[in-house]
Parts: C-alpha cells; structure tokens; sequence
C-alpha cells in the first residue's frame, strides 16, 4: 500500500520539473510599462564619431573625419553623411513594442546573439564617440514577419516589420517596429555609388582609343543631329543599337566597387587602357580610361573631368536670320559648369573604381562593332513584276458651236 503513493509522488515530481523547464523555455511578456519607452534612451547623438556594423563575419566602419564620413574597408573612400545621420537618428527615436525575457536557449528563437558566419541574421551596431568611448551598443536579431494578403496587388507573402534587439547582451529582447535593414555590414549600403549621370542627349562628341587602334570619333551631325561614326564609306552606316548604348553610357554610371589603391597599375590594366572621351556643348569634357576585368568580369575605371570654354558662333550677320542667331542668348553661365567639373573631381580623381562589365563594355566599341554594311531597299524582281501595257492616251472630241454649222442652234416653236 505505501508503494503507490511514493509512486504518485515520483510521478508528480516528474510533471513538475517537466512544466519548469517548459517555463523557463517560454519567453515571458514584459510588463506593460516598458512597451513605449526609448530602447536607447538619452543617445548623445551629436557625440558619434564612429559606427561599426559587424554580420556574418564581415564588417563595415564608418568614420567621420575633418573631411567628412568616410568608409574604413574602402580604404576611406567617401559615405554618405545623409545615410548615416538618417540611421543614427532613427536609433535614437526607436520605441519597444514588446519585450521578452530569455535563456540562453531561447534567446536564440529571436537571433539576438553575437554575430558569427552560422548566425544569419544576428547583427551587432555600436556606436562610438571621441577617444572609441562606447555610447551605445545594440543586437540586432531576426525581423518580425507580418502575414501577407494573398489578395494584396504585390502577392500574400510574408514581409518584415519589425525587428527583435537587445541592448544586454540578449537578456532581454525588445520588439520594434522597423526592419532595421539600412543596418548592414555591405559596405555599398554607406556609399553614394552614383559616379556620374549624363544625359545621352547633352552628348555631341566622343572619341575612343585604345591599344592597337587609331581614334575612333562619333559626332552629331545630318539633318536630325544624331551621333554618327565619322569618315563613314559610301557602303557603310552605324550600327543604330550599339551607337545608341555607346551614346549613353555616362547615364546612371554606377560604382560596383572601390579598388584597392595598392594594386599597380599594370595589375589594374591601366598600362595600356581603353579610352573614352565626351563632350558636351556647354564645355564639359569627360575623359575615363578603361582597365583590365576583375575576377568577376567587371572593369576597373579611372576618370576625370575638364572645362573647355565653347566656341562662340560665327558673328555674321548679312541675313535676318543670322541676326537673330547672333542675338540669341550666349552659352549659360560657365561658372555653374566650372563648378560642377570640380565637384566631379574631387569625387573622382583620388580613386579608381570598379564599374559593371555592361557599361565597360559600351564604353570599348571599336569600329567593326559601330560600323555594319549600309542595307539597300529591296526591289521587286523581273519575274515578280507584270508587264502591263500603257493605257491609251484620251482624245477629247472637239467642241463645236451653232455658228460652225448651217442648222440652227435651236428648233423653232411653231
């Protein structure tokens, strides 16, 4: 008779060291009071002088200078002062929408832990001020998914909108609402990757040279003032297709990368490069050399811009209209256009670049390519064609009056 009580006993030991461990599994709901408040409260954010993003075993450090933000894996290569402001003032203003209590078990459910390559979406922000003095410091874990609406227009998936983060080291979790995304160790989310922006349409003349080929000019010229290869044959014309891609290839020419600048130029390609020169009528002068490819088949580029005052028209006036051209306003205002080859400059000069390998390749044509056999209209041939007879020519007969006859030129009534 005793055995079955100590068996109950054991048993009931069992659930409850069973509904223990179940619990201490369980993240607990924070108390109401934390939702609303500041997960970094009283960040100085004035005081930041560095920003250092670590994921996945990559890192990516901001770092503002005398000059302004720069990047300290690309070599100090410029940031973007509007980004990082934008990011760290959005720190400074997220509120908790939820909290949980972890373990060390549990915490993991949420990606709040150190960052290491087996940790996907486990971040680690901190921010820093004068002599490195941490001012903040912040896990940035796995994002909060919504369901989607499989009747919403952009498909029912699941999308983030908020994200789990930790200012402990993971001993407690909070829930914001924001995915956080901007905070990314890839370096290229801190640049202003735009490297130039030049309407085909502002474009009047290019010039490529590269090694073994003489200088290729491509002009506006003809009737609708389109770019045409110069010294065109009487059985040749421009490949429209291929002009067309060479005629914008400064439009949204973009930076893929900054290489490093202790690579050599001959292991750049730059002792013997391709070459590509625009101008526009305004005296703009784009002048970019073309390297050697990367591993991954993009190209290395180097580039600067000039000024050249415009040539005025020709002061002739023996015809109304030539008056009215010499009268015409004169060329805008060259100091605007001063000062944005200067600007240009200063963002090109100190640094060479990796561009996509679409755009390299643009920017390289040679003649064979620009240049196809001029195509002749098509004629129909003898045997298509129906020998039919010419119509024959209408005779009017000739007209007569009653005064060129003997009857009268009307009948009497009687």
């Amino acid at each position: 008779m005793r055995s079955k009580p100590l068996i109950f006993l054991f048993v009931l030991a069992v659930v409850l060291v069973g509904f223990a461990l179940q619990s201490s599994r369980r993240p607990e709901t924070a108390a109401p009071q934390a939702i609303g408040k500041l997960v970094l409260p009283d960040l100085p954010v004035n005081d930041v002088e560095r920003v250092i993003i670590v994921s996945q075993g990559s890192t990516s450090t901001v770092v503002k200078t005398d000059t302004g933000w720069t990047l300290a894996e690309k070599h100090g290569y410029p940031a973007s002062f509007e980004r990082i402001r934008n990011a760290v003032i959005k720190l400074s203003e997220l509120k908790i929408g939820d909290q949980r209590r972890v373990t060390s078990e549990t915490r993991k459910d949420f990606g709040v832990v150190p960052p290491d390559p087996s940790q996907p979406d486990a971040t680690r922000v901190e921010l820093l001020g004068k002599d490195g003095k941490v001012l903040a410091a912040l896990l940035l874990g796995k994002h909060h998914l919504r369901k989607g609406q499989e009747s919403s227009p952009y498909g029912g998936g699941d999308y983030p909108d908020g994200r789990y983060v930790s200012t402990d080291e993971g001993s407690n979790v909070y829930l914001v609402k924001d995915p956080l995304t901007e905070f990314s160790a890839q370096t290229l989310g801190w640049m202003e990757t735009e490297l130039l922006n030049v309407d085909a349409a502002e474009v009047s003349r290019i010039t490529l040279t590269g090694p073994d080929r003489e200088p290729l000019e491509i002009s506006k010229s003809g009737t609708d003032n389109a770019l045409q290869v110069s010294n065109l044959a009487a059985t040749e014309e421009s490949d429209a297709a291929k002009l067309s891609s060479l005629h914008s290839a400064l439009a949204y020419l973009n930076l893929q990368d900054v290489a490093d600048p202790a690579l050599g130029d001959a292991a750049m390609g730059f002792d013997n490069p391709d070459s590509f020169t625009a101008e526009t009528p305004d005296g703009r002068v784009y002048k970019l050399l073309i390297g050697a490819k990367t591993a991954d088949g993009a190209r290395y580029l180097r580039g600067h811009a000039e000024f050249r005052e415009p040539t005025p028209p020709p002061a002739d006036t023996n015809t109304l209209a030539d008056a009215a051209t010499t009268n015409a306003p004169a060329v805008s205002d060259t100091s605007a256009t001063r000062a944005t080859v200067d600007a240009l400059n200063r963002k090109l000069t100190s640094w060479t670049f990796v561009i996509p390998s679409y755009k390299a390749e643009s920017m390289v044509l040679t003649r064979s390519e620009l240049v196809k056999p001029k195509t002749t209209p098509e004629t129909d041939s003898d045997s298509d064609a129906m020998d039919i007879p010419p119509a024959p020519a209408v005779v009017s007969p000739p007209v007569t009056t009653a005064a060129d006859t003997n009857t009268p030129s009307h009948e009497e009534v009687p």
